[in-house]
């Protein structure tokens, strides 16, 4: 009976082999991370991680909108994203991000209702700055720029991300091809943007491309970034090239080609996940 009683108590005593750490998902972009038109990606992407993935994960961010919290911000450059990234990043500590933006840089080119500084979502959802003041925030610009440009900022906020969070793993979603015919339109809407410049479908194909060696350059310096592109169906990370058949059809773009539809959301998460998924497996870190 002691002998029973003392390997018990050992074994109590034994410390429990370690849980794998909940993967903390941040979602970070412009409106199409936030889901304007057809509600966006997140909640498709949500279903697709319990049916395949198990539960051991949660989204984080500043603000909460169609499935779960986020940053995605409606309306900004990479360059405004810049702005905010340290602080969504040190508050949230996502241990994965999802990262797609650029789309409003190349739509903004030399327009000159190009945003000067943070949208109303940031006045919506303030937080406390860390290392930057609030007039540095407010006083920055968002103007548009072409890929060159998009590249160089993407460059920039990937960096400042490894240096908030160096363990982190981040998945780098190219810009979503836009529906031209649609987009030449968009000046019809009620809040009368203006109509996406003729540039635009080729900066982001150029910008898609460019980054896919930047991202392997950042790899090959031991950093946990992975690239893909939406916009076909390949599964390496490559950037789609006209030769390849587009994710997208018509009914895929919401109202004016910029956005999706609740389809092109879902197909769109579809690729996010299996981008994702790998990185989520408990081998993976």
């Amino acid at each position: 009976m002691l002998l029973l009683w003392t390997v018990a108590t050992s074994a109590l005593a034994m410390p429990a082999a370690p849980l794998p750490a909940a993967a903390r998902i941040m979602c970070l972009g412009d409106s199409i991370t936030l889901g304007v038109g057809g509600g966006g990606y997140r909640e498709p992407l949500a279903n697709l991680l319990q049916q395949h993935d198990g539960g051991d994960w949660d989204y984080v961010g500043p603000m909460y909108a169609n499935g779960g919290k986020h940053a995605g911000y409606n309306g900004w450059t990479i360059k405004q994203i810049l702005t905010v990234a340290e602080r969504d990043l040190s508050v949230h500590q996502p241990t994965h991000v999802l990262l797609m933006a650029g789309t409003n840089d190349f739509f903004f080119l030399g327009d000159p209702k190009s945003p000067d500084g943070p949208s109303e979502a940031l006045l919506m959802h303030p937080l406390p700055a860390l290392s930057f003041s609030d007039a540095a925030l407010m006083s920055s610009r968002g103007a548009g720029g072409n890929a060159t440009d998009g590249v160089a900022r993407m460059t920039e906020l990937l960096g400042l991300i490894f240096h908030t969070l160096p363990k982190s793993t981040v998945i780098l979603s190219g810009v979503t091809h836009i529906n031209a015919t649609l987009c030449a339109q968009y000046s019809k809407a009620p809040w009368h943007p203006p109509n996406c410049p003729a540039s635009m479908p080729t900066n982001i194909a150029t910008y898609n491309d460019r980054m896919v060696a930047v991202v392997q350059g950042m790899r090959q310096a031991g950093r946990e970034v992975w690239f893909h592109d939406p916009n076909c169906n390949r599964t390496d990370a490559r950037a789609c090239t006209d030769g390849d058949k587009s994710t997208w059809s018509d009914g895929d773009y919401f109202t004016y080609g910029i956005h999706f539809s609740a389809n092109g959301y879902a197909k769109m998460a579809a690729q996010w996940h299996q981008a994702l998924s790998p990185h989520l497996a408990p081998d993976a870190q």
